[in-house]
């Protein structure tokens, strides 16, 4: 072989996909075969993926342990059941914390005395101490989106191992405080921020799966939120147990610290062996076998300067080399090029539409947990909440279809059908017919469905992958500051008025019906970008190595 042809042939395997075996397993097959692709197989390849076929990569080509993609992929799904993001299931912590007493004692001397009906008795219930509950759901909640920045961080520091080991100490720790002390405020807040802590911690380093199914990384992504909502039904079980009358409210612990040895310790075992204490990429060259270390914000090497790398320091400072100046007139250009690198990228935009979209939607779906009790209850006294906790559970059906469509026809088309979903929710909430209720419950299972993973989703689709974890990060982080804002307006739809209590309603719902349709609108601006005359051009470059 000549050396011209030697160099084609390089380029044309710019993934090393001869160098390493591939394991193909087709849907509903019995046989598994381990294939070496070549370049004349590329249009066999995309016969079979419109046949939905989905190919694995040999485990080999990341660090070990070696175990075969699929089985990694069902103890993973295990592992998102056992410890998923639990406190998003809200009605059945409710209840768990309603029977328990917690803040029973902020109703004494309330002019706005009610009862919740738990298993059969009666516990009460007023204003003040729905706010309360419901500010624990925001603590979690708003301390889960702000702090999963800083998760990434603490990802590429300690590695995905250590990380997921530590969350699920920190959640056998919160079950225990929340069993144990239900009816000591201060506690529960402090329990309660831990969780929040650790939810995305317990889930990130799951992801790494995405990278063993190149081709569906949306759906395998989407199966992980799916199996998170699936999860749901676990505070719910709890509930339904702790409502037996072998059970009184004093007893709360029993339930926790059962659930938490078979959740938690479990998980934190099977992370020990399997999981990858760093997760790097095997990468061939003629000098033999390199590692490449993926962290979350370094997961695939691009071919042109990312969103942020441009805005690097280590990138920047080259544009210092050779001159001679000042530390101080430096620091200053360097501010100065850092601010004009990023504004100037071309993606800039977009990024920035994608935060406040995300944002929208995600602190709208936050007020519909805490406030399902409120909004679907209509003045005759009948209520959609019961069918709402089943629907809740639910929302992991659509999951795997909604990441199957975003491989399919991209993103955007997703956001635009889960704020669109999200927007008829509030819309039919707001009328005071059981009917209607009971359709805006159903609107909710398609709305919630890509709950979190849509980020996930748009920015493994549209952004060059070297600064995932920031760039999933930050949108988490302006998701959390817009959740802030809805506490007072919880606060205010509650504040209870014989003439002001259904308008206060009205009102907070029709701001909810602006956030989304404001987000369809921007969700319109971002199929433009998303289009393929559009399309990033190392994306383009990524496409063709």
């Amino acid at each position: 072989m000549t050396k011209e042809e030697d160099k084609n042939d390089k380029s044309d395997d710019g993934k090393d996909e001869t160098e390493v075996k591939d394991v193909e397993i087709v849907v509903n097959s019995q046989t598994t075969e381990d294939k070496v692709v070549t370049p004349e197989d590329n249009t066999e390849e995309k016969k079979s993926r419109n046949k939905f076929k989905i190919k694995a990569v040999d485990p080999r080509q990341y660090t070990g342990p070696y175990i075969n993609p699929w089985i990694r992929l069902v103890i993973y799904v295990v592992m998102i059941y056992f410890s998923g993001t639990l406190y998003l299931a809200w009605p059945g912590f409710q209840t768990l914390l309603y029977k328990a007493g917690a803040f029973e004692e902020l109703c004494i001397g309330e002019s706005d005395i009610s009862k919740v009906s738990i298993g059969g008795d009666d516990y009460i219930d007023c204003g003040s101490r729905k706010a309360a509950l419901n500010n624990l759901y925001t603590i979690a909640f708003s301390t889960h989106f702000l702090s999963t920045f800083l998760t990434g961080i603490v990802f590429d520091l300690i590695g995905p191992k250590y990380l997921y080991m530590i969350s699920q100490l920190i959640q056998m720790i919160t079950w225990v405080l929340i069993g144990s002390f239900p009816k000591k405020g201060v506690v529960l807040r402090i329990a309660f921020f831990l969780v929040g802590l650790s939810a995305e911690s317990s889930i990130m380093p799951l992801m790494t799966i995405s990278y063993y199914f190149p081709h569906y990384q949306s759906f395998i992504i989407s199966i992980i939120g799916a199996t998170r909502s699936l999860s749901f039904i676990n505070p719910i079980m709890l509930s339904k147990i702790f409502e037996n009358k072998i059970f009184s409210g004093k007893h709360l612990y029993i339930i926790t610290l059962v659930y938490t040895v078979i959740s938690n310790l479990t998980s934190f075992v099977m992370a020990a062996f399997i999981l990858q204490k760093r997760f790097y990429k095997v990468t061939k060259s003629k000098h033999g076998s390199q590692l490449k270390y993926i962290t979350s914000a370094n997961i695939t090497s691009g071919h042109s300067l990312s969103f942020f790398e441009r805005f690097s320091s280590s990138h920047l400072s080259r544009t210092f080399d050779g001159e001679k100046t000042s530390l101080g007139k430096r620091t200053l250009m360097d501010i100065t090029n850092r601010v004009y690198l990023l504004v100037t990228h071309p993606q800039f935009l977009e990024y920035v539409i994608l935060v406040l979209v995300s944002s929208l939607y995600l602190s709208s779906v936050e007020f519909v947990s805490k406030s399902q009790r409120e909004l679907l209850l209509c003045s005759d006294g009948s209520s959609a909440v019961d069918l709402f906790k089943y629907i809740h559970i639910l929302t992991f059906a659509p999951c795997p279809f909604m990441g199957y469509l975003v491989d399919k026809i991209g993103p955007t088309f997703v956001l635009i059908i889960l704020h669109s979903c999200c927007f008829f929710y509030y819309f039919f909430v707001s009328f005071d017919y059981y009917f209607l209720k009971i359709l805006a419950c159903i609107f909710y299972l398609f709305a919630c469905s890509m709950f979190i993973s849509h980020i996930y989703c748009y920015v493994t689709k549209r952004f060059n992958l070297k600064n995932f974890g920031r760039l999933v990060g930050f949108c988490f982080f302006s998701a959390g500051l817009f959740v802030i804002i809805n506490v007072p307006l919880y606060n205010f739809m509650t504040k209870r008025s014989s003439t002001l209590d259904k308008q206060n309603i009205k009102i907070v719902t029709r701001i909810f019906i602006g956030y989304m349709g404001t987000g369809f609108v921007m969700c319109l601006i971002l199929l433009y970008f998303t289009s393929k005359r559009k399309r990033p051009k190392h994306k383009q470059a990524q496409a063709q190595s």
